[in-house]
Formats: C-alpha cells, structure tokens, sequence
C-alpha cells in the first residue's frame, strides 16, 4: 500500500486529528535501517506533512 492509501485506509474520514506518526523498523541489517530513514526522510515525511 502506498503511503496516502494506507492513510486513507485507516483514517477515511480525516486524518486530521492525528498529531504523530510513529514509524518502528523491525531489522536486523543496521544498513537496511539506515537507508529506510533517509527513504523516510526524503519519502515519506513531506507526504505526511501534507496531510
């Protein structure tokens, strides 16, 4: 699912009364981690920022 999907999802009315979003990495590769923030940062982050 893609990120505004999953929003839509599990929010249909309006994301809008949520103040935080938690993202938890469930990885072993310390790399892995480290790339999945910065896909975070530059990916995700302004999407949910816009919301």
């Amino acid at each position: 699912m893609k990120l505004g999907t999953s929003v839509r999802f599990l929010f249909p009315t309006s994301p809008a009364f949520i103040d935080y979003v938690m993202v938890r990495h469930i990885v072993g590769d310390h790399q892995l981690m480290l790339r999945s923030f910065e896909r975070i940062g530059r990916d995700v982050m302004p999407r949910v920022r816009d919301l």
